[in-house]
């Protein structure tokens, strides 16, 4: 392995100033605000609501559920059955945990910069982790994808830590380890990257037992994980390595789904490579950081390459989330150098600049065509008192998030007397403004006639009365086509 990872000389890190302590408060305090402000500006999607029907029940039923629908280890969901125990599972209620684990980022990434390198570059670390677009809409999302970063940027810390050799650091690094893999099973590959570091450091005792410790628990999981197999929920994996790694650039510099989309990516990723560029200037010391936070960063996506590569298909930017925090500790190594006096921090405040733009306009963006909204589907199915009805929806998947939003809903009978049917559209990633004219009467049912069409950006609601309670068979309904999508049907009663 290179030099630039070896163990650092053993000095800590000098104590912050009280300049440095109002500057990180200031940034965290901006990531709280662009976290918190607008929680519930979505509503639930699929995956968030098999999240929250995990923790609305009992602490058993939380289990089940992480057994019988999730695909990853239970840490999160016992954290957050005992969260909405106390707030609640509504928008802000569940996705807070998100988002708190989100805005505690920020101290962690500066310590990690302080440990590496010097408060310059933490400070400027903590800042791009404060206005990063995709950690900003991964702490809004009641998932557990931002706990898992940040027991994986804990983990790093101590690793930094243990670098220098301070005293329990490598038995830290265990616990955040640990933790982390009991969040995401994904979280494996920056911490086999950490451990492999740690015994090439450290050749002692101690670290031996803690790294076989975090082994322990990584091998307590494997009977979960096989059981869970079969339980997939939506994936954005994309069609070949080469093309998800191509957008894993753009997803990891400005999210995802925005307005401007181009320029604003040609704008992130121009500033973040005057970032690597500058690190050809910095000091030897925050070069050496660079490298090391590099050389675990590119764990995640290295690791999901290969699983895809073997057929997996995993290569997803969410799952390598934990190397974002150590990506941008690399950039702030190139920003905060002092040969580049102050144009390396008008590049890093320019980036931010970016961040928190992209953050503003997708929150006061009227809809969000990035996830599926079940909740404005809802109201407008709100409108009508008409029970039973029967409920076509795009896509087949809705039932979990819709039940969130309106109740009596139950599978279908073979033969349906109802007096309404709704077609229910929120395929994301369409303008339903767009979408064709529904007909004027349900397709192989001419009793049923349109009365109303409701579109938005992100939904279209169709409702079909007959004047009299009529029998429709629910094959017939799943034949019903909106632009060739499948459907499911539900009943409300």
């Amino acid at each position: 392995m290179s030099d630039a990872v070896r163990p650092a000389p053993s000095e800590p890190p000098a104590r912050p100033s009280p300049p440095e302590l109002w500057i990180l408060a200031a940034i965290v305090v901006v990531a709280a605000i662009v976290r918190f402000a607008s929680l519930d500006a979505a509503g639930y999607w699929l995956d968030e609501a098999y999240s929250v029907l995990a923790v609305r029940g009992s602490l058993g039923d939380a289990w089940h559920a992480v057994v019988t629908t999730e695909s990853t280890p239970p840490l999160y969901y016992l954290l957050g059955w005992g969260w909405a125990e106390v707030f609640g599972a509504s928008e802000v209620g569940l996705r807070s945990l998100s988002a708190l684990c989100g805005v505690a980022l920020v101290p962690v990434v500066w310590l990690a910069g302080r440990e590496l390198v010097d408060r310059r570059v933490a400070l400027v670390a903590a800042a791009l982790t404060a206005t990063s677009p995709l950690l900003v809409w991964y702490s809004q999302e009641a998932r557990a994808y931002e706990l898992m970063v940040l027991l994986c940027a804990v983990a790093f810390w101590q690793l930094a830590r243990a670098r220098r050799g301070a005293p329990r650091a490598v038995a830290w690094w265990a616990v955040a380890a640990a933790l982390a893999l009991a969040t995401h099973y994904v979280a494996i590959f920056p911490v086999l990257a950490e451990a492999a570091l740690l015994l090439w450091w450290r050749r002692d005792r101690a670290t031996a037992v803690a790294v076989a410790a975090v082994g322990v628990v990584g091998a307590a999981l494997v009977p979960l994980l096989v059981t869970q197999r079969g339980n997939a929920l939506a994936n954005e994996s994309l069609d070949g390595p080469l093309k998800a790694i191509a957008q894993l650039f753009k997803q990891f510099a400005v999210g995802y789904d925005l307005p401007w989309e181009v320029g604003l990516t040609v704008a992130a990723l121009a500033l973040a490579l005057v970032g690597v560029v500058l690190l050809r200037i910095a000091e030897p010391r925050a070069q050496r950081a660079a490298v090391l936070a590099a050389a675990v960063g590119v764990a995640s996506p290295a690791g999901l390459l290969v699983v895809d590569l073997v057929g997996q298909n995993q290569l997803m930017s969410r799952y390598m989330l934990p190397a974002l925090p150590l990506f941008l500790l690399v950039l702030a190594a190139g920003f905060g150098a002092l040969r580049a006096r102050r144009w390396g921090l008008v590049a890093a405040g320019a980036l931010c600049i970016v961040g928190l733009g992209i953050t503003t306009a997708v929150a006061v963006t009227p809809a969000d065509r990035s996830r599926e909204d079940w909740r404005g589907a809802a109201d407008v199915l709100a409108t009508s008192s008409l029970r039973p009805r029967a409920i076509v929806l795009f896509p087949p998947s809705g039932q979990p998030p819709l039940s969130l939003y309106a109740d009596g809903l139950v599978p279908p009978d073979p033969i349906l007397t109802v007096r309404e049917v709704d077609l229910v559209d929120v395929t994301r990633g369409i303008d339903h403004r767009r979408d064709p004219p529904f007909p004027p009467a349900l397709a192989g049912n001419p009793a049923f006639r349109l009365v109303a069409d409701r579109r938005t950006e992100t939904a279209a609601v169709a409702r079909y009365v007959a004047p009299v309670p009529s029998a429709i068979t629910a094959i017939s309904l799943l034949g019903v086509q909106a632009g060739g999508r499948q459907s499911s049907v539900l009943v409300q009663r």
